[in-house]
């Protein structure tokens, strides 16, 4: 992102305000609104569950080529040292054994982590085209059957990015199940 405050906007911009205050005024006005920009952004980041020392927002000078007195606001995220341990690993694998490819594999192992019996239901992978006018895509699902009438349908592409996210939502589907 990048805000250029430079007095060839209009007369009537915060630019052009800024321009016609004193210098001090219009620097520490500038300053005031850098430092609340950047308390927000690392606010904001922290609500996201980002921990304080791995995030790093900074002001620096923009290329020459954005315009002369333009600063931009750089962040920089970096996982904590032990952060590597609590990220979900892809097939909730044991250090040394093989990593599977197979999303259904990949659930069963998160779901084994998270403590459930995955043979307790049924989970199929299923990829089907739909057609719209002008295009298709393919709708790539693991279908969970529970028994009972009860299934529900993930979307694969969103369980490979954090199985964990699915295991919630089948904990939540095995829940509902049993308080009926």
């Amino acid at each position: 992102m990048s805000v250029n405050l430079t007095s060839v906007s209009r007369d009537r911009s915060l630019a052009g305000f800024l321009a016609g205050q004193p210098p001090s005024a219009a620097g520490s006005q500038a300053a005031d609104f850098e430092t609340q920009l950047t308390s927000a952004i690392r606010d904001s980041l922290s609500q996201a569950g980002l921990a304080p020392d791995e995030v790093q927002v900074s002001l620096a000078e923009s290329q020459p080529a954005v315009g002369s007195g333009s600063r931009q606001i750089l962040v920089t995220i970096t996982p904590a040292a032990d952060s590597q341990s609590a990220q979900p690993q892809a097939a909730g694998a044991n250090s040394g054994a093989t990593v599977s490819n197979d999303p259904v594999e990949i659930l069963k192992n998160a779901l084994s982590a998270a403590g459930l019996d995955p043979n307790r239901f049924s989970l199929t992978e299923s990829s089907e085209v739909v057609n719209y006018p002008g295009g298709s895509y393919v709708n790539h699902l693991i279908t969970a059957d529970f028994g009972g009438g009860l299934r529900e349908s993930y979307g694969v592409e969103l369980m490979l990015r954090n199985p964990q996210v699915t295991v919630v939502e089948i904990q939540r589907a095995l829940s509902s199940l049993t308080s009926v």
